[in-house]
């Protein structure tokens, strides 16, 4: 189940803390879509294709690529 929070952080490889928004998938990115990729367990050319399909949305992003 995706259960985030507004003070979710990510440390990327220059250890500095990036927040990310827990109510949008920012494609644009590299950074986001790592974790994001993460989060739902899929490769980010899907979280992409998802973000196309149903928006930005990472519930309407879940529903999509468990179809």
């Amino acid at each position: 189940m995706l259960s985030l929070e507004k003070t979710n952080t990510m440390t990327n490889e220059s250890k500095t803390n990036i927040c990310i928004d827990p109510d949008y998938i920012n494609i644009e990115e590299e950074v986001e879509l790592n974790w994001w990729s993460t989060i739902f367990g899929v490769f980010i050319e899907q979280i992409k294709e998802a973000v196309d399909s149903v928006g930005s949305f990472p519930g309407a992003v879940k529903y999509y690529l468990k179809k």
